[in-house]
């Protein structure tokens, strides 16, 4: 299993990793709507799926943003572009901000 977790904010990333990266997780910043080209970095480019043998429902990548009115809909808009780069069956959830924690 590989776990992913995408952050917005680029001042961010120094504390997840702190946290996070002694656990081996993989953090990326997306600093907003994230594009083709870096979803497919996050997913293809270090060749996980491909020369690793890994599917893509083994890939979890969770979430932590904002709830800006844009910010709320970034899930939608993530796994759409998944799918455009024809990427089926990665485990997406939102961790931080959701709206029962606000």
């Amino acid at each position: 299993m590989v776990v992913v977790v995408q952050e917005e904010k680029v001042d961010l990333v120094n504390n997840f990793e702190q946290l996070l990266g002694p656990k081996q997780v993989k953090i990326r910043c997306n600093g907003g709507f994230p594009s083709l080209m870096f979803l497919n970095k996050c997913c293809i480019e270090e060749e996980l799926i491909d020369t690793q043998g890994i599917d893509p429902e083994d890939i979890h990548i969770l979430y932590c943003g904002d709830w800006d009115p844009s910010g709320a809909i970034i899930d939608y808009y993530i796994q759409r572009r998944l799918r455009q780069l024809g990427i089926e069956g990665v485990h997406f959830e939102r961790v931080m901000i959701t709206p029962e924690q606000i």
